[in-house]
């Protein structure tokens, strides 16, 4: 995402996020283009990421760090939501290695949201505590609607049995 951002936010900077002494954004765009052709195309990473985790089960620590996140700020639906996306990556990588890469990609977009998410919790804590607040409880209240609540994924992961079973018949 991170070369599509840095576009976005030249196109707002008009000129200035052309020029260089104005703006970091040309170097930053140039860096992501040269991380996208170095590091692989995006569906070799996700072979990769979706390899990873059928191996190494890497999301399961991550989770655990969002469940406390989301537990040391009283936030039960944060820790309910980690979970029930745990267990969809889970039931994801039980397919092949093919079909899970297919599926992957949104449930690791869910798990950035979560942890952006955890991490304005925990800073809108720390502010509420010292008397500070910045208006975070709107943006957590506006990324859950937008990234979270609208999710398909249930759909999807139905979506792709139906096709394995249609290609197994085949």
């Amino acid at each position: 995402l991170a070369t599509d951002v840095i576009r976005r936010g030249i196109e707002i900077l008009g000129g200035n996020g052309a020029m260089e002494d104005f703006s970091v954004l040309p170097r930053l765009l140039r860096d992501s283009i040269v991380f996208e052709a170095w590091e692989g195309a995006h569906n070799t990473l996700l072979a990769q990421s979706t390899r990873d985790l059928q191996r190494y089960r890497l999301h399961d620590p991550f989770c655990a760090r969002l469940v406390d996140d989301f537990a040391a700020v009283g936030n039960d639906r944060g820790v309910a939501e980690v979970e029930r996306v745990r267990g969809e990556i889970d039931a994801i990588l039980a397919l092949d290695e093919r079909a899970a890469g297919v599926f992957f990609k949104p449930l690791a977009d869910r798990l950035m949201w979560l942890f952006y998410l955890a991490a304005l919790e925990r800073e809108a804590e720390w502010e509420e505590r010292h008397n500070r607040s910045l208006g975070k409880r709107d943006v957590i209240a506006w990324l859950w609607q937008r990234y979270i609540d609208r999710s398909e994924t249930k759909d999807a992961l139905k979506s792709m049995k139906q096709i394995a079973d249609i290609s197994s018949r085949i």
